[in-house]
């Protein structure tokens, strides 16, 4: 049972999230009947050691990007409510990564549009006929209002800790106000793994609803290797090339499990696959979605976003990605017609 009010300086999981002290090996689909329903499916993470530049071989190559700098945490809005928020977090001796604004800004957007269309799919529309989805905290330009964290101490600081990830959260917890994180969905990504003999470490991620910080609230704690390794990216800066970013066939670098559910090496595109899959598979933990393994068309292939389906994504985008494709499916999409975050 979770306490009425946990200390903000160590957060509690209300699920399994793979806790890391030093990697987290890759673990095979979840199994429905080894599931509870509110554990999460372990994914491991990866993030760039360091800045890099955008993808010499992607749509995006050339493209002039803006310059993170610290937020001002003085100056944060916290009447903010009914919102999906983010803070990206990175050591103070690691730059943000190039383009992370930009990157960041188009997978919320892509995150509205696969809850926008899904529960459109099923009649699930709002007052414009649209399907609902959820909003996003947006800034005066109308992207993402991310805030932007360096962390006190250097990277080999936090990867020193027995759990890695909760280190960095806990420290986003301790300086961004405590309004900030009540009665919205946050994101803590934080940017502190490294890729070693094709295994991630330093890192774990999980998503959560969290109801002690007021009704509808949520949480994901995901390591940047979302938005690509060294030398590539995972989401294209136009939403028309997206697909593209689904195709590549170069490796990856990292072994995983793949939209097949076989373990083995990852192209890069399904390496976009597996990974944006997964963030949004997190983010449908913060909306208050269980685990769900089931093949509604008994097709012998599970699509289900909460269940092992979530890997399936590149099939949204491209034909030649996994067919079928990531779905929400009937019961999720009627249920979060009715969440919190999901009103007017």
């Amino acid at each position: 049972m979770q306490p009425d009010r946990p200390m903000r300086s160590v957060p509690v999981f209300a699920l399994a999230w793979c806790p890391i002290v030093l990697a987290c090996a890759a673990e095979p689909p979840v199994a429905p009947d080894a599931a509870s329903a509110a554990a999460d499916a372990a994914v491991p993470d990866a993030s760039p050691p360091d800045a890099a530049s955008p993808d010499a071989t992607s749509p995006d190559a050339g493209v002039a990007c803006r310059t993170i700098t610290a937020t001002d945490l003085s100056a944060l809005d916290l009447t903010v409510t009914r919102h999906v928020r983010a803070i990206y977090f990175t050591p103070s001796d690691r730059p943000f990564r190039a383009c992370v604004h930009e990157h960041l800004d188009r997978f919320a957007y892509l995150a509205q549009a696969f809850f926008r269309d899904e529960l459109a799919a099923h009649g699930f529309v709002d007052g414009n006929g649209a399907g609902k989805t959820f909003a996003l905290d947006a800034a005066p330009d109308g992207t993402w209002d991310v805030v932007y964290l360096v962390g006190e101490q250097p990277a080999a600081f936090y990867q020193a800790q027995d759990d890695a990830p909760g280190a960095a959260m806990a420290e986003m917890f301790r300086r961004v106000p405590a309004a900030f994180h009540e009665r919205n969905v946050t994101l803590y990504l934080y940017d502190l793994a490294v890729v070693e003999d094709r295994a991630i470490r330093y890192s774990g991620n999980g998503g959560s609803g969290a109801p002690w910080e007021g009704e509808g609230t949520g949480y994901v704690l995901q390591g940047a290797h979302f938005l690509g390794l060294p030398g590539f990216d995972t989401i294209a800066l136009d939403a028309a090339d997206q697909g593209a970013m689904f195709e590549r066939t170069e490796d990856a670098g990292v072994d995983d499990w793949d939209g097949d559910q076989a373990f083995g090496p990852l192209t890069r595109g399904e390496y976009t696959s597996t990974y944006l899959g997964a963030a949004l598979h997190e983010l449908g933990h913060a909306f208050y979605l269980d685990h769900l393994f089931t093949d509604y068309d008994g097709d012998g292939v599970e699509t289900n976003l909460m269940g092992n389906g979530f890997r399936r994504l590149s099939g949204r985008y491209t034909p030649a990605g996994y067919q079928p494709p990531t779905e929400l499916g009937p019961d999720h999409a009627a249920a979060l017609d009715a969440a919190w975050m999901f009103q007017p």
